[in-house]
C-alpha cells in the first residue's frame, strides 16, 4: 500500500510556512505540498502551476523523503534551518 503524502504533517503547519517563505521557489513547492494534501492529482498540481509533472513529482518525492527542507530563506536548500516535519 502505498504511504501518504506527509502523513505526519497538518496542512495548516504547511500553510503557515508557505505564508512566512519568502524564497519564490521555496513558495512554490509549498503550494505543490498543500494541493498534494488537499488531495490533487499530480496533473492537476502540474497544469495549475503551469510546472512539468515530472519536476513537480521530483520535488514530492524530495520533499517525502527529507532532501528539501524549509525555514529561513538562503541561497541553498541544503542550509535551510527547520524541516517541514
Amino acid at each position: 500500500m502505498r504511504k501518504k503524502f506527509l502523513s505526519n504533517t497538518i496542512i495548516t503547519r504547511i500553510r503557515n510556512l508557505e505564508k512566512k517563505e519568502t524564497d519564490t521557489k521555496a513558495k512554490a513547492r509549498l503550494l505543490v505540498c498543500i494541493q498534494r494534501k488537499q488531495g490533487n492529482t499530480l496533473e492537476q498540481i502540474a497544469e495549475n502551476l503551469n510546472t512539468p509533472q515530472r519536476t513537480i513529482r521530483r520535488w514530492l518525492k524530495n520533499i517525502q523523503n527529507g532532501v528539501v527542507v524549509f525555514g529561513q530563506t538562503c541561497h541553498h536548500s541544503s542550509f535551510r534551518k527547520n524541516r517541514l516535519f
